[in-house]
């Protein structure tokens, strides 16, 4: 599952150029959404270490969030 989440984001572009506000909006969205699943897995993870804990086995490392960009610009180049 992790290797899914690092794929996943690893496939979103870090800063969108030349791409119209709605390209933007979905872009975003697809990062909100795979950042909302980053945290159940962190959470998750953190679970699993507190009882890995327990056991003495290795902790699993934290997965970081994808920055997130508000949209820019006024008007120009924003046919949707």
């Amino acid at each position: 599952r992790k290797a899914d989440l690092v794929a996943a984001k690893a496939s979103i572009p870090r800063r969108p150029r030349h791409k119209s506000r709605k390209q933007h909006r979905v872009l975003n969205k697809q990062i909100l959404d795979l950042n909302d699943q980053i945290n159940a897995f962190n959470k998750s993870r953190e679970d699993f270490n507190q009882r890995a804990a327990r056991y003495r086995i290795e902790p699993v490392p934290e997965l970081a969030p994808i920055p997130y960009t508000p949209p820019t610009g006024s008007g120009s180049g924003d046919a949707d």
